[in-house]
């Protein structure tokens, strides 16, 4: 065995991979990323009436033919139309994984996730030791009256037979 640590580290497989793990969690290196890039697409609709008056001689009428409308009144032609413009507006989110820190991360879930399979199953167990337990206690407890029952009425009998002179 050496004094120095890190030999004492490099040469044990096990004491090599639990200070990998310690240096991942801390994130001392990120070399084995990848990168998610998350689009979201949002669309913005910027709405205007535009709206012009012309004096032209000519009889009434009003009219709307697609989005816009047509009126004459009194030698007044107006015209108005809604226009629409549409922004696209894209964000783009980047996040950086670190694949090696996900890996350990899943196999402390996984570890857990047995850990408490494992304890679940020591309860029931122990559950299922405590309902015999009691059974196998209201069995003596029952013996145990019975025999005091017993007990009694030989010794009531023996006073009784004492008092009265049968024996």
């Amino acid at each position: 065995m050496s004094c120095n640590p890190v030999k004492t580290v490099l040469k044990s497989d096990d004491k090599t991979r639990q200070v990998f793990e310690a240096g991942v969690r801390k994130g001392w290196c990120v070399n084995d990323t990848v990168t998610v890039i998350d689009t979201k697409d949002s669309v913005v609709y910027k709405d205007s009436i535009i709206e012009r008056i012309e004096r032209i001689p000519c009889a009434d009428f009003d009219t709307t033919i697609g989005k816009s409308r047509i009126r004459v009144s009194s030698g007044v032609l107006t015209f108005s139309t809604k226009d629409s413009v549409v922004y696209r507006v894209k964000t783009v989110k980047e996040t950086v994984r670190d694949r090696s820190l996900e890996n350990i991360l899943k196999k402390d879930i996984v570890d857990r996730e047995d850990k408490i399979l494992g304890l679940r199953k020591e309860v029931a167990d122990l559950n299922d030791d405590k309902s015999n337990l009691r059974k196998t206690l209201n069995k003596w407890k029952a013996r145990f009256f019975g025999l005091l029952v017993i007990i009694g009425l030989i010794i009531g009998a023996r006073i009784y037979l004492k008092k009265y002179a049968i024996i």
